[in-house]
């Protein structure tokens, strides 16, 4: 999580969880209604993972 909040979406430390969540769930959205793939982004214990 700490690499997607500093180099895509440019922010520091102070970055609310939710924030992330927020943008992790829309992403999920728009993969599920183009590619009809809902296990492309996963949950895991320490943060995201993207599978191929």
């Amino acid at each position: 999580m700490d690499i997607l909040q500093k180099k895509v979406w440019k922010y520091g430390q102070d970055l609310e969880t939710h924030t992330v969540e927020t943008h992790i769930y829309r992403l999920r959205k728009k993969i599920k209604d183009t590619f009809n793939d809902v296990s492309f982004i996963e949950s895991k214990k320490d943060g995201y993972i993207i599978n191929e």
